[in-house]
């Protein structure tokens, strides 16, 4: 099988990652550890980096996608599948595609952490610079990280705000798309609610600048305050609030 991965015909190639992967799923606890482990490291370290053919590359990630729900695989690719991460801005979308659908089924895995994966920071500039079709992937891939919904939404308003100061356009993003995710309506309408009434307290509190430095902030009213010294980033933002509006009202 290893040897099939080489083969001079992509679409051998690609039949070689399927039963590779196939065979793995099926037999794992029947197979030496040598021999998986040779396997894994060919596919991760050779055949995922198949510049000559697209299909191959993204074969490899849907298969490593199926291994990912086998219990007994999950030790071993949670130290594999790092040195996958460069698909993540490979040359074809359809890899780019292909390599966040791998970080979703990883979402689901609580043996393995997306983001030991890909770094979080290399997330949000795919996030703001790729095409729609990666980045709406993205986007539901990350959504659920600061927009939870088994939380209040003061938390989820905390890890927005978190996010846009850390990177804005990728938080304008999220919000942006979050609703047509997933996120539910009536959620979005309290943390929407959080945003304005934020912006209307820290408005207050620029202008009695003398009063806000005599008690604590949280981190939250610090980054409202923030916005209302930006009148750009604060006009962004209110822009935002008002698309989501729009798009609960539907």
């Amino acid at each position: 099988m290893k040897t099939l991965l080489t083969d001079k015909s992509p679409a051998v190639r690609v039949a070689a990652v399927e039963l590779v992967c196939h065979v793995l799923d099926s037999f794992w606890e029947l197979i030496p550890s040598p021999t998986i482990g040779s396997l894994i490291a060919a596919l991760v370290d050779q055949t995922v980096r198949d510049m000559s053919s697209i299909a191959v590359r993204v074969a490899v990630l849907r298969g490593l996608g199926k291994l990912c729900n086998h219990p007994l695989a999950q030790p071993v690719l949670k130290a594999a599948l790092p040195r996958v991460s460069a698909c993540l801005n490979d040359s074809s979308a359809r890899v780019r595609a292909a390599m966040v659908d791998l970080l979703l089924i990883v979402r689901g895995v609580r043996a393995i952490k997306f983001y030991d994966i890909a770094p979080l920071d290399s997330l949000l500039e795919s996030l703001v610079d790729d095409e729609e079709q990666v980045a709406r992937k993205i986007a539901k891939l990350l959504i659920p990280s600061y927009i939870p919904v088994s939380k209040s939404p003061e938390v989820a308003l905390e890890r927005v705000c978190s996010l846009l100061e850390q990177n804005k356009l990728a938080g304008e993003k999220l919000l942006t798309w979050c609703i047509q995710e997933g996120t539910p309506a009536e959620y979005m309408v309290h943390v929407l609610g959080g945003f304005v009434d934020g912006l209307a307290s820290a408005a207050e509190d620029v202008e009695r600048a003398s009063r806000s430095s005599k008690r604590a902030r949280k981190s939250t009213e610090s980054y409202f305050e923030s916005m209302c010294s930006n009148p750009e980033f604060c006009e962004a933002i209110m822009h935002i609030v008002m698309s989501i509006s729009s798009e609960i009202l539907r």
